[in-house]
């Protein structure tokens, strides 16, 4: 490593635009990888520092370079996806790269490049801002991507989410941003899964849709029911643990009549049971609803469409006959279930593939 390339990572790091600027002037290898496995682009993106980022990149940084060391290959390696999975947080950065991708000619991208940059939209959801992802969508062109497994980005952002994330408050932002992203796309709320991998789909993976789900048909009869498994089994262990020790304290100090309530205080006060029954709560109570609803909107405007005498209507449609005040009953009556019990939608959103060749 040269002098500069030191100096470079420290002024990075401390946000020393002058030494930043100067450094960058006098580097020989501006995609250099320090021990650390990383570049000093992966050093702007992990110190949040912009104006580093947009130098480099006039250098001719290389937002794509993975490790060239590594002992395991992670797909976020590059300062690409590194920048995307951290967040909320390097949002400037975020649309920097993409306004620089923006610019690039796609010839010039490579096959690793572009595999990556399928990553975009997915990562984006998961991670970022709703105007991220849109800037993301707007520069892959509106494509329908989907993962190794078949999963669009509400797909994995969904399963992700409701299976794993317990902090409470990040759950709740990164699902707000989802509704954010179904308002402005509402088609993708209505897209069904139809991965061909033989290994999902035929062992029933938990937690996986079942062929011909929607989204929220994944969330409400896949995802959610093997969270809430998996709470019970740990509210079980939980249990068992806390009352062997308090069998102990019962042996020594006879307070037989007080076990029960022990159990129960320690379930009550235990973090990982609050978060999961916070997160379970949110989901059934407000966000299930809300997505419904949006769905709810883009089927009442294709129905509004289909009996209209100016908007394509078609005479054998018999849903005509109803008028459109018994329409928005229905409409109004479908979310009011909803919000009641989600027994019943099985059939509309997580039909089969058969059923839905019908």
């Amino acid at each position: 490593m040269g002098v500069h390339d030191t100096r470079l990572f420290i002024a990075i790091q401390k946000h020393d635009m002058v030494n930043v600027e100067y450094e960058i002037l006098n580097l020989k290898n501006v995609n250099y990888q320090c021990n650390s496995r990383s570049t000093a682009l992966h050093s702007a993106v992990l110190y949040n520092n912009v104006e580093a980022a947009r130098l480099l990149l006039g250098r001719g940084a290389d937002m794509m370079q993975l490790p060239i060391k590594h002992t395991r290959q992670h797909e976020y390696e590059c300062p690409l996806l590194l920048a995307f999975r951290m967040g909320v947080s390097r949002e400037a950065v975020q649309l920097l790269f993409l306004s620089v991708l923006g610019d690039t000619a796609p010839q010039l991208l490579n096959a690793a490049a572009l595999k990556q940059i399928a990553q975009l939209t997915q990562c984006a959801m998961m991670h970022c801002t709703p105007r991220v992802f849109f800037a993301a969508s707007e520069y892959d062109g509106g494509k329908k991507r989907v993962n190794y497994a078949g999963l669009t980005p509400l797909f994995f952002t969904l399963r992700q989410v409701s299976l794993y994330e317990n902090n409470v408050p990040r759950c709740m932002q990164t699902m707000q941003n989802v509704l954010a992203i179904v308002d402005r796309y509402p088609h993708i709320a209505w897209e069904r899964y139809c991965s061909s991998d033989a290994k999902h789909v035929s062992t029933g993976t938990p937690g996986w849709p079942s062929v011909g789900s929607t989204a929220l048909g994944m969330l409400m009869y896949e995802t959610m029911p093997c969270r809430k498994q998996r709470d019970k089994q740990y509210g079980v262990m939980l249990d068992r643990k806390t009352l062997a020790l308090a069998q102990v304290n019962v042996n020594t100090f006879g307070n037989l009549s007080l076990l029960s309530a022990v159990v129960d205080e320690k379930r009550e006060q235990d973090p990982y049971v609050t978060s999961n029954r916070q997160v379970d709560t949110y989901f059934n109570k407000e966000f299930v609803p809300s997505l419904f609803d949006m769905m709810l909107s883009t089927m009442r405007i294709a129905l509004g469409m289909a009996t209209h005498p100016r908007l394509g209507e078609r005479p054998d449609c018999t849903i005509s006959q109803l008028g459109s005040d018994v329409m928005k009953m229905i409409f109004s009556q479908l979310l009011c279930d909803m919000r009641v019990s989600h027994v019943g939608f099985s059939h509309m959103l997580a039909g089969t593939a058969s059923e839905l060749s019908e």
